[in-house]
């Protein structure tokens, strides 16, 4: 079986959290939280970290095992097929959602004219290649992309300073503590996606550093997420920062260094293009697991390139338009669809060791 370091763990953390805060920034969206943004994101990054510890700390009980074998071992094949079958169409969606969220930055900014077949296409053509390559592959990709990432945040996020105005953040909690609090939920329940990299506990090599490494992940992330978000606000103000579609695409559009280091969009568009490629790859490989282990076929592998065709053609004749796959990532929508699946793994993972735990003491 592929070995990945918890090092390459703790920075797939990272590149899964980031992916679509970096491109929407959703808590920017939310009604009424205006220039307080900032304080929920971190806040709600504080509330996913407790829920990050919790699913890493309760999968590393039995770290051997994956989190279907966990549920076939205490409930039965049936109630783990289940289980599994509920994991499968979770990752699926969020599969789904990455490659055509991917696509619609390119097509609504700057390729227009290109049609979003082709960057759907492109997008899963490298990522199949990467998963049949496995998970160490795609999580020494990570190792490289992640440090990028945050090198490019340092990079961009200052260049700005001089348009920024301090005032804009003002008055703080000026909307209560209840505004605050309800737009805290997207950035928590955004740790959702962390359940899928999960299925990957067997192959890490030194389990007990998990979860320092993934906590560091998720932290880096959620610190980039309020940072960017403050930045927006002085930069752009809050009315304007609300109705930017890609608030931090077009801030790197708007920033400049003297005379000569302008346009920058680029770099955002690497990064942005760098992270999707390896979480892309990365939900296939994970799915074509899942549905192995679910049809009992040993050679998973063979599953990865119709899972692939299946999720682009899905991707785009699941939504209308590029608008619904923004509604679905919104603040008013993306949460209620996420707690479920946050909450219904670990529980069924935590009723399972109690089932097995009297069965344990009596042999």
């Amino acid at each position: 079986m592929a070995k990945i370091s918890a090092r390459q763990f703790g920075m797939l953390v990272f590149l899964l959290r980031i992916s679509l805060t970096i491109v929407r920034l959703p808590v920017l969206k939310a009604v009424k939280v205006g220039p307080d943004a900032w304080i929920a994101s971190l806040l709600g990054t504080a509330v996913g970290l407790v829920a990050l510890w919790l699913l890493i700390s309760l999968f590393l009980r039995e770290p051997s095992l994956t989190p279907m074998e966990r549920v076939d071992r205490a409930l039965g094949k049936v109630a783990g097929g289940l289980l599994g079958t509920l994991y499968l169409i979770f990752i699926f969606w969020d599969l789904m959602l990455t490659t055509r969220l991917y696509a619609g930055l390119l097509i609504s900014q700057p390729m227009p004219e290109t049609p979003t077949e082709a960057f759907v296409f492109m997008l899963l053509l490298g990522a199949v290649y990467a998963a049949h390559k496995g998970p160490e592959v795609v999580a020494r990709v990570g190792e490289f992309i992640a440090p990028l990432i945050l090198l490019s945040t340092v990079i961009v996020l200052p260049l700005g300073a001089n348009n920024m105005n301090l005032s804009a953040l003002t008055p703080v909690l000026g909307y209560g503590w209840g505004q605050v609090l309800r737009a805290a939920l997207f950035p928590a329940t955004v740790h959702v996606e962390i359940i899928a990299l999960l299925a990957l506990t067997p192959m890490v090599r030194d389990p007990k550093n998990m979860l320092r490494t993934g906590m560091i992940g998720g932290l880096l992330a959620g610190l980039i997420a309020a940072v960017a978000s403050a930045c927006l606000i002085m930069f752009y103000g809050v009315p304007r920062t609300q109705r930017l579609v890609y608030p931090l695409y077009d801030l790197t559009r708007s920033v400049t260094f003297g005379d000569f280091f302008e346009r920058i969009d680029a770099l955002f568009i690497f990064t942005w293009t760098a992270s999707s490629f390896v979480k892309v790859a990365l939900l296939i490989w994970i799915s074509s697991f899942v549905l192995g282990h679910v049809l009992r076929i040993k050679n998973s592998r063979v599953l990865i390139r119709p899972l692939a065709l299946l999720a682009g053609f899905l991707a785009m004749r699941a939504y209308a338009n590029q608008a619904e796959v923004r509604a679905l990532t919104s603040p008013q929508i993306y949460p209620f669809v996420a707690l479920p699946f946050l909450v219904l793994f670990p529980l069924v993972l935590q009723v399972a060791e109690w089932i097995r735990r009297p069965r344990g003491k009596a042999s």
